[in-house]
């Protein structure tokens, strides 16, 4: 009878298999095996037993023997060098009727809205783009990429997306889910704007949005010259710094150990928790505030003495609060 294998298991397989292959260095086994791992804890999340790990990824030896030729081919792509394409997607809906969705790995994206009746994408680099679904249905335009097995699922290559959409149009939602990539959003008008990564660098600006939720595990965000409603920004250790936004609900920031800078700034409600980071505001004029720490300093420097911050609660272990008003 087969030998089923645990977790530990067949990492431990794959990190030896890999290194028999004599074409990975240490960095990059630890990166495949930082991926494995990731994919076998959705794989698991989503029901799949312990015990059937090899059926669902395969034998490990014969994965790493995949990669190991799937890395030849890739320098090969490298010494290429890099290429761009560009896809054009006619009969863009009326207002409020397209979403704009992109599911992604360690991929660089930008979308930008500007004077034009089509939507254009432009894709730059030296991976394959059989890896990814690129698509208009008429109401939704999707980039993602394509997980076929559990060698497609690494980099072999880089690649970057450039999204240019009508101005004209306001948008239903826009969602990214990533990795490790950046990602700039520009002048975009949308109802909602829903990001979750990992570790990449994002950048939101000269838009307007009904309302906006960002998850970050330690990529660095910054907002700067939008009108939203409701806000909500989670982030452990990235740091966020938001400027000449006119916020018409609540801005609610979450911050394990990143700092936090507010710059000519408003919003109805503000409301900011974290457990070692500062927040420091310079004319920043909510409306209420409300602040929960343990460690980390909170200091706002308003100069208009005839706009008050009512301030609902304060809570802090060791952290120094001040409001200068």
């Amino acid at each position: 009878m087969k030998e089923e294998k645990t977790v530990k298991q067949y990492l431990n397989d794959l990190k030896a298999a890999l290194n028999e292959t004599k074409r990975f260095s240490e960095a990059d086994i630890d990166e495949i095996l930082a991926d494995h791992e990731e994919m076998i804890r959705e794989a698991l999340a989503s029901g799949l037993a312990e015990n059937d790990i090899t059926n669902k990824f395969g034998d490990a030896a014969k994965v790493a023997a995949d990669l190991a030729a799937d890395a030849c081919g890739r320098k090969r792509t490298e010494e290429r060098g890099n290429r761009t394409e560009s896809q054009a997607f006619a009969g863009v809906p009326p207002s409020g009727a397209l979403t704009l969705t992109f599911k992604l790995a360690s991929e660089d994206l930008s979308v930008v809205a500007e004077d034009r009746s089509d939507l254009v994408v432009t894709c730059k680099g030296n991976a394959p783009l059989s890896r990814y679904e690129i698509g208009f249905d008429g109401h939704e335009f999707r980039i993602k990429r394509i997980e076929r097995d559990a060698s497609g699922w690494f980099r072999r290559g880089s690649m970057s997306f450039d999204v240019r959409v009508p101005a004209s149009t306001v948008l239903e939602d826009v969602v990214l889910q990533a990795a490790s990539g950046d990602y700039v959003f520009t002048s975009l008008r949308a109802k909602s704007l829903k990001v979750n990564t990992a570790s990449g660098d994002g950048c939101v600006d000269d838009g307007s949005f009904d309302s906006m939720k960002i998850a970050s595990v330690n990529g660095d965000l910054r907002l700067d010259k939008l009108i939203a409603g409701d806000i909500a920004v989670v982030q452990v250790s990235g740091d966020l710094s938001v400027s000449h936004l006119v916020g018409e609900g609540t801005i609610q920031i979450v911050s394990t150990s990143g700092d936090v800078q507010i710059t000519d700034s408003t919003c109805v409600d503000a409301v900011f928790h974290t457990v070692s980071g500062d927040l420091e505001g310079k004319e920043f004029y909510p409306e209420t505030i409300e602040i929960r720490g343990i460690s980390g300093d909170v200091d706002i420097d308003n100069a208009d003495k005839t706009r008050p911050i009512r301030v609902k609660s304060t809570k802090s272990i060791s952290g120094t609060i001040r409001i200068r008003q």
